[in-house]
């Protein structure tokens, strides 16, 4: 049984994560899936908090975990395309250094994408609350990475918890080195655009601390950035221009309090009014941040 199974590589790009890599590799070493059948690439881009040293622990207790170095370029993309070069898996699943998957996480992965016979796989994102449920906290878990949503809405999915076939990445090509996020939806989109495809796997779960305000809006204002990295990467047109200084200009605005509703009803969370307000009020700082991202970006754009 054992010797008909894919081998998968696992590639974990890392920047600074010693908080929280231990817990990730401690629970990517302690796999259902045999571990003749999967290698772990830890891609570090950089690290100066002790990251490196952490993961080198691993690489010495564990024959089937490697350190990569990507230093030339600074960015979570760039990491993972070194680890996809150095990789030997048929399956590539791709995990964040500060997600820590179930146990059956590879073997439902890898189950899925075998027995369905999709190209990708996107799994489920679980997430924790390290400050026992903060308004930030919240509003991350059910605004960021809601992969069954990109999926099934958009027909895309996120790096955190994703598997691909190798063939399907050699076709597409790498992740756009250059983006300082949503280099992962670019890359999915263009993917199922080619016509893989693409489907979301409850069961392949990966656990992810939600993080605390001041860590969301600089998420949300990297998120801004990158998102006119993507905008330019398509043609240029007055029709597109004026599409995107209305969305800047929306972006001012307060995000309304029924959208706010309906995803709370959809992750099933309910919270007291004074809650909900305090979470309308992070929404709108998130919108802020994001916009100022954007901003921020198209102002350095035309110095240069």
């Amino acid at each position: 049984m054992t010797s008909t199974l894919p081998f998968v590589s696992v590639i974990i790009p890392v920047y600074n994560e010693a908080e929280n890599i231990q817990k990730c590799l401690n629970a990517v070493t302690s796999q259902t899936y045999p571990k003749s059948k999967y290698e772990v690439l830890v891609v570090d881009n950089g690290s100066q908090d002790g990251t490196k040293e952490i993961a080198r622990q691993f690489s010495t207790a564990y024959d089937n975990l490697e350190i990569l170095i990507e230093d030339e370029q600074q960015g979570s993309y760039a990491a993972r395309n070194t680890g996809i070069e150095q990789s030997s898996g048929a399956i590539l699943a791709f995990l964040d250094g500060d997600c820590s998957p179930h146990q059956q996480w590879l073997e439902r992965g890898v189950s899925t994408i075998s027995g369905t016979g999709v190209d990708l796989v996107g799994g489920n994102v679980e997430f924790t609350y390290p400050n026992g449920g903060t308004a930030a906290e919240r509003y991350d878990s059910f605004t960021n990475m809601q992969m069954e949503e990109s999926i099934s809405k958009r027909n895309v999915a996120k790096t955190v918890n994703l598997f691909v076939r190798q063939d399907v990445v050699e076709d597409v090509g790498p992740f756009p080195n250059h983006l300082i996020s949503g280099g992962d939806v670019h890359w999915t989109k263009r993917a199922t655009d080619a016509g893989y495809s693409l489907t979301f796997a409850h069961d392949a779960i990966g656990c992810h601390p939600a993080r605390p305000f001041g860590e969301l809006l600089k998420k949300q204002f990297r998120v801004g950035k990158g998102q006119i990295q993507v905008w330019m990467l398509d043609r240029i047109s007055l029709r597109r221009v004026f599409a995107l200084a209305l969305w800047i200009l929306v972006g001012f605005l307060p995000k309304p309090p029924h959208y706010l509703s309906q995803d709370l009803r959809r992750t099933g969370q309910t919270v007291t009014k004074a809650m909900f307000v305090r979470i309308l009020v992070v929404a709108w700082c998130c919108r802020l941040a994001e916009n100022a991202g954007r901003l921020s970006y198209i102002l350095r754009s035309e110095e240069q």
